[in-house]
């Protein structure tokens, strides 16, 4: 025999798995505890009508005939609870095809002071989705809908054929997304279209704003890079749509002039930064008509909603507002629910709300029933589908970490500069340590001291790339090939060689001048693309590597990490690991997208015993959020200031984090 004790709860959680098991039979002794069980089909959910939100009441009957209410159920549910506590010592098992029902509910639903439930009206087209599928009478099975009126028949009627006067044929799941976003305008709601790069949102949401041009203006809002990218795909897929695009526009006067004349089949195409400067203008004035559509692209770019061009696109009224994004979650929880609160405002609460519900247990606690009923609950409003699930007709994509080891004179600067931080930030008081305790040192604000720290750590990346990029005046000119740039310099020969072309990433663009002159050097044709780069020249310079003139395109990972269809490229290489892998993937598929024929492969140079190592330890992390959440159909919250001196003294990483100095392959194809 063998004994443990358990806290009540776990003691209850097990006792209830094992009497799932056919091979163990649990014993209760004195009979204190019996296990009641809810009755087949016995769930009844019925909404009512209350101003703009709908009632919900309902409840469940079990085995010796009484009634559950609902919101029993659903406390437990949040709780992350396998069942509920009854009078008398009994349980109520909540098995996983009721807890999959109601997932939704849970994750939507507000509570009332009088202990019911509520929720909104495009929230409460969820919770139905979730409770099973309605008939023409508004019910089936126990679910009453009939307070939703006609919205669930409209959902229902709609298809994915492209409407006549669209001059492309869709591959299939395109037109499932485009299903998709006709499905949330017919619920009068926005939501996300979140594929992978490459898979063709743009011509996906080209149909919805073909289909909906009739009701009037539309905006695209996008980088100021993408304008003329949008413009162009409008003209080329739609024959009835007009693109408008504001950057040319010479004032701000002629920009406001150009939105107020806009009209049926006329698509505005806004950047973000001319929306922050016109939004007073357009939302304060009458004379502008309500966009039909909204369509917000590379909508990470939004996903602080205390940023200016957040409260901007709130501003902007839009009867439907679709974000549409690679990468809605790229860090925390929290980005999301930005996204979410501009396209479907109110589906997840306040801020606040969101955050004790679903923010701080995902990420502080590591949540799963939490995670689960978010992932849940973002079914009907977030379409995210990968290439190596819906575009097998892709060629492979293969991933490696080439680790190179840094030179004994590199090592020693590195560890100089490394220590000199360290004992910066403890003499401002940032840091304080065990072993060297200031009490004189000036108090630091945690916001200030974040920024000091992330500053440190910048210079270190630097650092771990060439020493003279740390001075922001250092001689680039006079500068000498260290380890990582020789790497790059012989990679990119080896291709020419070979006939291949390829992508050169890099966050610093100094970083980009240091090593474009490397390969210069060497003989290599070049192209560059920076955040500096003229909007009206970003094509002509896309043109020309698409054309053969170049043998590496050396790009900024800010500039040109989106937008760009680059399939000359076989191969990619990523100069300095960022924080972020979602971010490195989005640029990566520029050459791994709809027209590629060659295998990709995605190289990164990272130098050993260095900050990068440590980075690289942080992705795999990061994806796990991500996917979890977004394909449950970034766990890396926000690093706090222990975390980020870890990274600093180089004490996160694992002793051993499955990183050799050898290349790594990783095939997308498993």
């Amino acid at each position: 025999w063998s004994f443990q004790v358990l806290q009540p709860q776990r003691a209850i959680e097990t006792f209830l798995r094992l009497a799932e098991r056919h091979d163990v039979v649990p014993y209760v002794a004195d009979d204190t505890v019996s296990v009641a069980r809810v009755k087949d089909k016995s769930l009844r959910v019925q909404f009512t009508t209350a101003r703009d939100w709908l009632g919900v009441e309902g409840g469940v009957e079990i085995d010796d005939g009484d009634r559950v209410a609902l919101r029993a159920l659903i406390d437990a549910l949040r709780s992350g609870l396998r069942y509920v506590q009854l009078d008398g010592g009994r349980l109520l098992v909540l098995e996983d095809a009721l807890r999959e029902r109601l997932g939704p509910l849970a994750a939507l639903a507000q509570n009332e002071k009088n202990g019911g439930l509520r929720v909104g009206r495009v929230a409460a087209l969820a919770v139905v989705a979730g409770l099973g599928n309605v008939d023409d009478d508004g019910a089936v099975g126990h679910v009453d809908a009939s307070a939703l009126g006609d919205t669930i028949d409209a959902v229902r009627a709609v298809d994915d054929v492209p409407a006549d006067g669209i001059s492309a044929t869709l591959r299939p799941y395109q037109r499932e997304g485009l299903r998709f976003l006709r499905r949330l305008t017919a619920m009068g709601t926005g939501g996300v279209l979140a594929d992978d790069m490459g898979l063709g949102k743009t011509l996906t949401s080209i149909c919805l704003l073909h289909d909906r041009g009739g009701t009037g203006p539309q905006i695209v809002v996008a980088p100021t890079s993408l304008s003329h990218h949008w413009a162009r795909e409008i003209s080329r897929f739609s024959n009835a749509l007009r693109p408008i695009v504001l950057a040319e526009q010479k004032s701000p006067a002629e920009r406001q002039a150009a939105m107020r004349g806009a009209g049926k089949n006329d698509v505005v195409i806004a950047s973000y930064g001319a929306l922050v400067k016109d939004v007073d203008k357009v939302a304060g004035d009458v004379s502008f008509a309500t966009f039909a559509t909204m369509l917000v692209d590379e909508a990470q770019a939004v996903k602080n909603a205390a940023t200016a061009r957040a409260k901007a696109l709130r501003a902007i009224p839009a009867e439907v507002r679709i974000a549409l994004s690679g990468t809605p979650l790229e860090n925390h929880t929290f980005e999301l629910w930005a996204i979410m609160d501009l396209v479907a405002p109110g589906l997840f609460g306040t801020a606040t709300q969101f955050k004790a519900r679903f923010a701080d247990p995902i990420e502080k606690e590591d949540d799963r029933a939490r995670r689960t009923l978010l992932a849940r609950a973002l079914g009907p409003f977030v379409l995210r589908r990968t290439k190596l699930a819906v575009a097998p007709d892709l060629p492979p994509k293969l991933e490696r970490t080439l680790v190179l080891t840094p030179s004994p004179e590199e090592s020693h600067a590195y560890e100089r500069l490394r220590k000199a931080l360290i004992i910066d930030l403890e003499d401002r008081g940032v840091l304080e340590t065990k072993e060297r305790k200031r009490r004189d040192a000036p108090k630091v604000d945690p916001g200030q001291g974040r920024v000091q720290i992330l500053s440190a750590l910048t210079k270190l990346r630097l650092a771990a790339c060439h020493h003279v990029l740390v001075d922001e005046v250092g001689d680039l000119a006079g500068a000498v090939a260290g380890t990582k740039h020789t790497a790059l310099v012989s990679t990119l020969a080896e291709l020419r060689e070979q006939g291949h072309a390829a992508l050169v990433f890099s966050q610093f663009v100094r970083h980009l001048d240091l090593a474009e002159r490397f390969a210069q050097e060497l003989g290599l044709r070049t192209l560059r693309l920076t955040g500096k780069t003229p909007g009206v020249d970003r094509q002509k310079i896309v043109d020309a590597f698409q054309a053969g003139e170049a043998d590496a395109f050396f790009i900024s990972l800010k500039a040109g990490g989106f937008g760009l269809n680059l399939t000359r490229a076989s191969y990619v290489l990523h100069l300095d690991p960022w924080w972020n892998p979602a971010t490195e993937t989005q640029a990566s598929d520029r050459a791994h997208r709809i027209g590629q024929t060659l295998p990709v492969t995605v190289t990164r140079l990272v130098m050993d015993h260095t900050i990068e190592r440590e980075i690289l330890s942080l992705h795999e992390h990061k994806r796990a959020l991500a996917d979890a959440v977004l394909d449950g159909s970034d766990v890396a919250g926000r690093l706090d200031a222990d975390e980020l001196m870890a990274l600093l003294r180089h004490t996160r990483r694992a002793p051993d984090d499955g990183l050799q100095q050898v290349d790594t392959f990783i095939s997308t194809r498993g």
